[in-house]
């Protein structure tokens, strides 16, 4: 898998992050620390080789995070790290699958899972992921997906307790108001999506990364965001 590292030189040093043993190629130098623990947004893409829509979303939000000249990047660079995986399923994007991986699996459906052997790309979502919350770094989670039959944009999020569940809607809000294409009322966030199975499939979203990492971290502002 590619992990994909964005941030400024604003409060760099020159240490380097922890490389997690059986994560990295041995020897690679990993990226530097700040004097100060900069919020991680974590970004992942592509769990659904069909899913083609969510590639282009990531690169629009790539070349938005690198632009120079943007203030809005500039601001986001010196305050957040943003750690992206582009490509969850590479296998099944290679060969062409719908859904699934080499293995038959719909591995948004395996987050807990313990099967490191099986599913090693989750494995090592897991890992990176759990590691950076223990941290208390990690401040916005992102997968993104396509949808094919609901029209618009639109995020999936965990049901959760009142006040919790405002502080999770405002983004989806904000998109709203700067994006026409988004639709904060199909927004789903009920006790019901995060145990749904769908049609043919015998394991339920609680083993997506959404519900996962909720239920594990305990980070409330994660998010399934669906293009159409």
């Amino acid at each position: 898998l590619q992990l994909i590292t964005l941030y400024s030189y604003d409060g760099i040093t020159k240490n380097k992050e922890l490389s997690l043993k059986g994560l990295f190629p041995d020897g690679l130098e990993r990226c530097n620390t700040f004097n100060v623990d900069k919020p991680i947004i974590f970004i992942t893409a592509r769990v659904h080789p069909a899913e083609t829509m969510s590639s282009y979303l990531l690169e629009g939000i790539i070349n938005f995070l690198t632009d120079s000249n943007d203030l809005r990047a500039i601001v986001l660079r010196k305050f957040f790290v943003f750690k992206i995986i582009p490509i969850l399923n590479p296998d099944g994007v290679y060969n062409g699958y719908y859904r699934f991986d080499t293995n038959g699996l719909n591995l948004n459906r395996h987050y807990n899972s313990m099967d490191q052997t099986l599913i090693p790309e989750i494995y090592a979502t897991k890992r990176i992921f759990v590691f950076y919350s223990q941290q208390f770094r990690v401040k916005h989670f992102f997968d993104l997906h396509g949808h094919f039959s609901m029209k618009g944009h639109f995020a999936f999020m965990n049901s959760l307790d009142y006040l919790s569940q405002i502080e999770t809607m405002s983004i989806p809000f904000f998109l709203g108001v700067y994006n026409n294409n988004f639709k904060i009322s199909n927004c789903i966030y009920s006790e019901k999506s995060m145990k749904s199975r769908e049609y043919g499939d015998k394991n339920s979203k609680e083993g997506s990364s959404r519900v996962f990492f909720y239920k594990t971290t305990g980070l409330i502002n994660i998010y399934t965001i669906e293009v159409s």
